[in-house]
């Protein structure tokens, strides 16, 4: 591809003054850099007095001016050799020429920093300067900075129509200091571009075109921005090797190393105090989950004189998920005076007093003073009676806040806070599991110690309370890969002596880092140690496999209490390894992994399957790594035996038997917690084959608007809602066929060379749920139920005034009716026949959460919601009051980028379900179902919207009213040709039993609108009158 060539037709202009030089060098800063200076000759904003054109004079060239005819702009054609354009002489332009041909040095100063930007040589370190291009764009990621993926960046459109996909944007800087921001990452191209039209027009600079060479220019001052030279008809610029290393420490990795500070704290810094800099032009993504705050809490007009004073406590958890050292809270200290935090890692709230007894005593030891104030909450964890008699004998007064009102303890508040704020954007950047969130706020504490603040006068915490500035030579960037020294080489002169492993911040009362030790998934303290600091183990996953992808606990790791003001300095790694920038392990000599540069690269991926375990095993090998499993397995063999499922036999000539596996799931409360750890033996049923080892598989499970008609109907009636749990439901029926499966794994004995004989179904099986229907229809008729034609989940009992409903969803049962004496009856004679677990009131059924209030009973799926929010890491995204954008329009366009087809599929699937009690998406969830099978992007943002508004109403569900009646009500409506796929209407509706919404649907009829009736079915009004409703 050639650049295209142009002449130059500027306007002359004079010399300026020094002045007017000055006043325009300053009129043309950034502009950011305008929005800061402030004229006060003309009070206008932009520039300073000293650049101020009405005080110095304007230019000749100035538009406003009057000019004469020798200062009309003249159009000037430069030729190779002749006069030079405006602002380059002629000893520069000749200059030029010599130094193309010989590489002469030259005294203009201008010449000289320019200089640099070319060679004689060509190579990929070239960038050819292009008019056609619209964008700058290169091949190579190594010399970006500033890096991050565009999923929806538009593909670049080459001469010949093909449209060539770009990965991502950078930054980089030519020599002479020019900085390009915004180049697009397109692997596909052989060589590197630059824009004429973006450069002119963001560098505020005019190019001009010479035969052998051409020159940039400041628009207005003429100065020598830079220079190209050209060949083979290329006009090409050379990025120097000091080019490609300006930017090897950034600033960026500082704000990441200080954890995510803010641009003014970055400033205060002494080290970095002059450096020139502004990371608000810099999205930091990190920083954007974590840091998204309300308005913060008012400081209080009374100030402390001397450290100790006045203490702030208070406990933070329980968080769902328990530290890697098995903590749920964390116990949190804050000096008044210094603003110095402690942090301690507890794994009961009650062990916040021992912490505080503790803490008190290491201060009046350590630092000879004692503490004379601690304000608190009314926690009882420090209103004990033994707390009382600790402050009674220490002399220290308890200062307590008024209930519901933490903003009179705001200092605390706003810690926990700032503490949570850097730890989640600690968290994120590495991408680490949630059982690390006790080193990122211990982490986050260490930083913030070693901060300035702004309420301290911009000193430090640390400084205050040791009146000596902190050291930063140790702090790296947080859960980056490290390679520390390894002991155990057993004498092996040959063994590995440096290991992998991830940082995790720096540990009291050793001097040594904190090193997650990959092979043996452990916390170990080395001072030996190498980062990579711009690689993270845990960033080859995604965020959302990543956080169900958590370590087994590990027994004997205790819970961690550091005081995290240590002032013992941490030593230094040797030499100057731990401050060296990436690039300076590339020559290492191969005795560990090198840095890929792909962030999903294969190293990457290795560490991740060498350290990674789920909470959910995938396989058996990885499920009796873990004692919880073991005992799970234990018992899910136990049972099948007790049961009887098999018999060992003989494997019958001619017949074949299918193999088995283990599927492993953790149940939880509706709150979140875990209730057991179920292992299940499964057969590989998909191996059968008809009519030899099974025949008929279909069974009926209850329908969704069943489930919410019985639930209005128990409501209205004041009715008991109760529900059983069938233990191993599948395993109560009898097995008609002859099926062999092969001995579970773990349970068979050496040289076993027998099988199992199914005498029972067994879960996997093809008719396995529909003999367990059977058997439990059968046990349910021999009670006098009578089975519902409108539903065959629903079975009624009515004799004798007596009415008794039961509904049934695989191994779930619910039963409901107005007399409590025969609901026990029948779960006494279900017992009987079955192993059930009786759960007493309904509270949580297939996903759905079931709440009593004043009003009625309330049907809502928070958790679920939660979950699916938590798998697509928007829990800390921006809120939507709508699910969807009034009369969007969506509809296929092929020029709009494509997105992953199975997540967008996955989504909507989860929604739908969803749905179940949550009419409010329904027609939004419809809309973008139409698109599942090829997705767009303007899709995929109509789909993340229907998530911020799940969002901002997690809890949100349906309500059936106790009062009123019972009649069904239906409402329905359609549009006009509103289909946006085909030239068809689209119709809804909406049934109400009772005043509560059991039944919504929308749907694209063929041709028109059909009536509503037989849209909604025929067999919802005999369900409504089946239990006294008006269903007409």
């Amino acid at each position: 591809m050639e650049a295209a060539a142009f002449k130059a037709f500027v306007p002359k202009r004079e010399n300026l003054s020094s002045n007017q030089q000055k006043a325009k060098t300053h009129s043309m800063t950034p502009k950011r850099e305008e929005e800061a200076q402030h004229c006060t000759f003309c009070d206008r904003d932009g520039h300073n007095r000293d650049g101020c054109f009405k005080l110095v004079g304007y230019p000749e060239w100035w538009p406003g001016k009057t000019k004469s005819d020798k200062g009309k702009p003249k159009a000037s054609c430069v030729e190779g050799g002749s006069s030079p354009v405006p602002g380059l002489t002629v000893d520069q332009y000749n200059a030029f020429l010599k130094h193309f041909e010989d590489g002469v040095t030259t005294g203009d100063e201008g010449i000289k920093r320019v200089a640099n930007m070319t060679g004689n040589d060509y190579d990929e370190d070239d960038w050819v300067v292009d008019t056609g291009a619209t964008k700058h764009t290169t091949y190579r990621a190594d010399i970006l900075v500033n890096k991050r993926k565009s999923f929806y960046e538009p593909p670049v459109i080459i001469p010949n129509g093909d449209a060539i996909p770009v990965e991502g944007r950078g930054d980089c800087t030519l020599p002479g200091g020019i900085k390009i921001k915004g180049i697009l990452h397109v692997p596909k191209f052989k060589c590197n571009l630059l824009s004429v039209s973006r450069l002119t027009k963001k560098l505020q600079c005019v190019i001009i075109f010479f035969p052998d060479f051409c020159v940039m220019q400041d628009l207005c001052t003429r100065t020598l921005i830079g220079a190209s030279e050209c060949k083979r008809g290329l006009y090409r610029i050379r990025l120097s090797e000091k080019g490609r290393k300006v930017m090897s420490v950034t600033i960026g990795r500082w704000h990441k190393r200080l954890g995510h500070t803010s641009q003014e704290k970055l400033a205060k810094v002494d080290f970095l105090k002059g450096v020139s800099f502004n990371i608000r032009d810099t999205f930091c993504d990190s920083c954007s989950k974590a840091k998204h705050t309300r308005s913060p809490f008012l400081l209080s007009d009374i100030k402390t004189k001397g450290c100790f004073e006045l203490l702030h406590c208070d406990v933070w958890g329980k968080y769902r998920f328990p530290s890697f050292s098995g903590a749920n809270y964390f116990l949190t200290v804050v000096d008044d005076f210094s603003r110095t935090v402690w942090v301690f890692l507890i794994k009961h709230k009650s062990d916040a007093s021992t912490c505080l007894v503790n803490f008190c005593k290491m201060i009046e030891n350590q630092f000879s003073k004692t503490v004379k104030r601690i304000r608190c909450d009314n926690g009882g964890e420090f209103t004990s009676n033994l707390m009382i008699d600790f402050y009674a004998k220490q002399g220290i007064l308890l200062e307590t806040t008024c209930p519901h009102t933490p903003q009179q303890n705001g200092v605390i508040e706003r810690k926990h806070r700032h503490l949570l704020d850097t730890a989640r954007a600690l968290r994120f950047e590495a991408n680490l599991p949630k059982m690390f969130w006790g080193e990122c706020v211990l982490t986050a504490a260490y930083i913030i110690n070693r901060l300035p603040s702004k309420t301290l006068d911009h000193k430090t915490p640390y400084e205050l309370l040791y009146n000596q500035k902190p050291e930063y030579d140790h702090i790296m960037v947080f859960g980056c890969l490290t390679y520390f020294w390894s002991i155990e080489t057993k004498g092996d002169k040959f063994e590995v002596r440096g290991r992998p492993g991830v940082f995790l911040g720096y540990r009291h009362g050793k001097k040594g880092s904190k090193i997650f030790d990959i092979e043996n998934k452990k916390i170990v303290v080395s001072r030996d140690v190498k980062f990579h600091e711009d690689n993270f183990p845990f960033s080859g996953s995604p965020q959302t496999q990543i956080d169900q992808d958590i370590f087994s606990p590990i027994p004997n790791q205790s819970v961690e209490s550091p005081y995290h003001e240590a002032h013992d300095t941490l030593h230094k790694t040797t030499n100057s390894e731990a401050n060296s920038s990436p690039q300076d392990f590339d020559n290492n000599n191969g005795n560990e992994p090198q840095e890929n540069n792909n962030e999903n690269g294969e190293t990457t991926n290795i560490i991740l399957a060498a350290i990674t375990t789920n909470d959910e095993p995938k396989h058996f090998k990885q499920a009796i790594q873990d004692p919880k499993w073991i005992e799970a397995m234990k018992k899910e063999i136990q049972a099948l035996e007790q049961n009887d499922t098999w018999t060992l036999e003989t494997l019958p000539k001619g017949k074949r038997a299918i193999d088995k596996k283990w599927v492993y799931k953790i149940k939880y409360k509706p709150n979140g917690d875990v209730e057991r750890y179920k292992a299940r033996l499964v057969a590989k049923g998909f191996a059968q084959i008809e009519g030899e080892n099974f025949h008929d598989t279909f069974a009926p499970v209850a329908k969704l608007v069943t489930v919410r008609t019985l639930l209005v109907v128990a409501t209205k009636n004041n009715w008991l809602i109760h529900q059983l749990d069938v233990n191993n439901a599948f395993l109560h029926d009898d097995l008609h066929e002859e099926v062999y499966m092969k001995i579970p794994q773990g349970f068979s004995k050496e040289n076993e060379t027998r099988v199992c004989r199914l005498r029972k179904s067994l879960y996997g099986l093809k008719q396995a749920s529909r003999n367990w229907y059977q058997k439990f229809t059968t046990a349910l008729l021999g009670l006098g139920f009578c089975s519902s034609k409108s539903d065959h989940s629903l079975f009624i009992y009515r004799k004798d005034g007596i009415f008794i409903a039961s509904l049934i969803y695989v191994d779930n049962v619910i039963i409901m009716g107005n007399d409590s004496k025969k609901i026990q009856e029948i779960k006494q004679s279900l017992h009987d026949q079955f192993s059930i677990k009786d759960l007493s009131e309904l509270k949580y059924f297939i996903g759905i959460e079931v709440a009593k209030t004043l009003s009625g009973l309330v049907l809502s799926q928070r958790k679920y919601t939660l979950d699916i929010l938590e798998d697509c890491g928007m829990e800390g995204c921006r809120p939507s009051s709508f699910p969807i954008e009034q009369n969007i329009k969506l509809a296929m366009d092929d020029k709009d980028p494509k997105v992953d087809t199975t997540h967008y599929r996955r989504l909507i699937g989860r929604l739908l379900y969803l749905q179940a009690t949550r009419p409010d998406i329904a027609y939004s969830v419809n809309i973008l179902s139409q698109f599942v099978s090829d997705p767009r992007k303007n899709h995929m943002d109509a789909l993340f919207r229907i998530l911020r508004y799940l969002k901002a109403t997690p809890g949100q569900g349906i309500l059936l009213p106790k009062e009123g009646g019972v009649n069904l009500v239906a409402y329905s409506d359609s549009d006009w040709l509103g289909c946006p796929l085909t030239p068809h209407s689209r119709t809804g509706y909406l049934l109400l039993l009772g005043g509560a919404p059991i039944s919504w649907k929308r749907s694209s009829p063929l041709f028109h609108a059909f009536p509503l009736r037989p849209n909604i079915g025929p067999w919802l009004p005999p369900l409504a009158n089946l239990f006294g409703c008006d269903g007409s």
